[in-house]
This record gives C-alpha cells, structure tokens and sequence, in this order.
C-alpha cells in the first residue's frame, strides 16, 4: 500500500512540475492578444505561419528593447510600424523567422484602404520602399505628383484599381483626398 502511495505522489509531483511545458504559449497573458487594425480586429490564432515575405503583420510576447530589436533586424525582420496589442507592421526577408514572433500574418489588401476608397487618392508606400520602386508600382496608374517627405503619390483611381493597388507589396495605405475646406463648406 505504500508503494502505491507513494508512486501516486511521485506522479502528482512530476505532473506538477512538467504542467508549465505542457501549457502552449497561447495560454500566456501576452500571446493571442487581439490586433487592432484600422478595418478589422485580428484574433491571433494558436498557429505561427512561417512562409511569409514582404510587409506582414507580426505579434511579439511584449514590447522588444533595442537589442531585440537587433536581433530581429539580423534575422531579416525589421519592425515599421507599431499595432496595439504588441504587434507590428514588420518587413520580413523570404525565409526570415525568429522565436520572439508569437504570430504572423499577411497585410490583405482591405487593411491599406477604407471601404468604397476611389477618385481623387494619396497612395503611400512603406518607408522602407525605396522612391524608384514606389514609382515602378505606380506606373500603370499614372501617379501625378510625388512628395519625398511622406512617400506618397496623388491619383485618380476607381474601385477596381484601388484595389489592384492596395495588394502591391509596397503599398501602405491609399486614402481619399479630401477637399479643402473653405468659408463656403
């Protein structure tokens, strides 16, 4: 009787010390928190997708300190642009992965626009896009002016090219242009 006492407290004790490697990160209070875009809400699902490239959304455990930063930036991912809940808009190099990624996801081309966005349009590209790129993207749309400083272009484009655009790669986001207002307005 003894001996079976004893096994089962042998049992409890090894279940209680292996319980944290049996928890998926998931489970923590900072993986799996929702991202919150300007169109939608993305509820990180428990899986990591590995097979991305380009400009992507990444989620961190937590705010990355400057080495981490390093880190990712040595493993071919650069962090642009910072989404509540510890999340990124991040260029990853083809093939790029680090263990600090919690979740990955592709940017669709509705998270760059807002519905029924056509006419008169600022198109911006990442800042990590170089002027001749942004100008290689543009050129079937027939970008009118260009502004250094914001990497953006002016156009006029309906639906259907809006769309075509926003899923270009280098894209980061194409709004309305809104008129000026005046004493008559």
């Amino acid at each position: 009787m003894k001996g079976v006492a004893l096994g089962v407290v042998v049992c409890v004790v090894v279940l209680l010390l292996a319980l944290p490697l049996l928890v998926p990160p998931a489970a923590s209070a900072e993986y799996g928190k929702p991202i919150y875009l300007r169109g939608r809400t993305v509820a990180a699902p428990r899986f990591l997708p590995q097979a991305l490239s380009g400009h992507v959304i990444i989620q961190l455990a937590g705010m990355p300190s400057e080495e981490e930063k390093l880190s990712l930036a040595l493993h071919g991912i650069r962090l642009l642009d910072y989404i509540p809940e510890n999340a990124w808009i991040a260029s990853m190099d083809a093939g790029a992965w680090h263990p600090a990624i919690r979740f990955a996801a592709p940017l669709l081309p509705s998270d760059k626009t807002s519905p029924g966005t056509a006419g008169r349009v600022v198109v911006r590209m990442f800042a990590d896009v170089a002027q001749e790129e942004g100008a290689q993207v543009l050129e079937k749309f027939s970008a009118k002016t260009y502004s250094p400083q914001t990497n953006a272009w002016a156009l006029w484009l309906d639906q259907e090219q809006v769309q075509q655009l926003a899923a270009e790669d280098a894209v980061q986001r194409i709004e309305p242009i809104r008129p000026l207002a005046t004493e008559l307005n």
